[in-house]
């Protein structure tokens, strides 16, 4: 009798041990995929974001190429204001001026630190130029962004200058008015 108490109770004991175990093994496996599903998560998001800064960037330098454009068309004299929501990760505008038509172009900066021009080729035809930034003329520096936000962009197609020029600045900056 003893004996059959005793073996009982090392059974019932294999079968705490048993269940103790296994209830380990699918806590980690639980954690384990969990886990994965975290970092999965956080890869695709972070994707997703770049992807929209990189398409809210695109439209709005279509926006300001569109407002470049009329300006041009409008004539010596005319003005606009273009205004946007400007995405963290714009950090410059510039301007190429070689070529049969002028370019603008938007640096613009990734989550991960990986950088990259959307350039838009505008209608402003040599000799016209497109300037950014007024106050210095060499060489071209581009307009800056210290932060994201709603921005105020001017666009002027100077009277006055041989050959005709189209300012483009940051309004609230020296220089811009």
């Amino acid at each position: 009798m003893m004996m059959l108490k005793k073996r009982l109770h090392k059974i019932h004991l294999n079968k705490k041990a048993q269940i103790a175990i296994e209830y380990v093994m699918i806590t980690g496996a639980l954690v384990f995929l969990l886990a994965g599903i975290i970092y999965s998560y956080g890869h695709f998001s972070s994707q997703n974001k770049d992807t929209e800064i990189v398409k809210k960037s695109e439209n709005i330098a279509k926006g300001l190429a569109a407002t470049i454009n009329e300006v041009y068309l409008y004539g010596k004299g005319s003005k606009q204001v273009y205004e946007a929501n400007f995405p963290y990760g714009i950090n410059s505008i510039t301007a190429a001026n070689s070529g049969e038509y002028s370019e603008i172009s938007f640096g613009v900066t990734d989550s991960k630190n990986f950088q990259s021009d959307i350039a838009i080729i505008t209608n402003v035809k040599s000799p016209t130029i497109i300037v950014i930034d007024p106050t210095y003329f060499s060489p071209q520096p581009p307009i800056t962004f210290i932060n994201s936000g709603n921005k105020k962009i001017l666009v002027k197609y100077d009277e006055s200058t041989n050959p005709d020029r189209i300012y483009v600045c940051l309004i609230g900056t020296s220089g811009c008015d």
